[in-house]
């Protein structure tokens, strides 16, 4: 299965991931963390300043995840590790466009009218 295969996987089947980082002693440290956006330019995700997790990234920018979901053919399973890296705030409308837009087309087809924008305008 090639990488794009892998990330629309993990975005659209997986959803949460377990994320494994080095708490401040050297000991591993794993929670679930939902995935919002896995595509050709990374794998996106959320996290308040106010977690264990966020400073934990901050001390160490390395980071391990790991997916598993059921299909046609069994368990399969996705495991990445690397770095991450800050997007701020200003990229965030861009890089959950796509999941705005397949929420709008879920919602629509149970019947709820709904924009792109107004969806938008409930999460800012």
């Amino acid at each position: 299965m090639e990488y794009k295969k892998y990330l629309a996987l993990l975005q659209d089947e997986i959803g949460a991931a377990v994320f494994s980082t080095v708490d401040k002693d050297g000991l591993p440290q794993s929670r679930y963390i939902n995935v919002g956006v896995g595509n050709e330019n990374g794998i996106f995700f959320m996290t308040s300043p106010k977690t264990d997790f966020y400073q934990q990234l901050e001390g160490t920018s390395s980071v391990s995840m790991t997916g598993m979901a059921k299909s046609e053919e069994g368990i399969e399973v996705v495991r990445i590790s690397g770095s991450v890296r800050k997007i701020g705030k200003e990229h965030l409308e861009e890089m959950l466009k796509d999941i705005y837009e397949k929420r709008v087309e879920l919602l629509r087809s149970k019947g709820i009218n709904i924009t792109y924008e107004e969806l938008l305008s409930y999460y800012k």
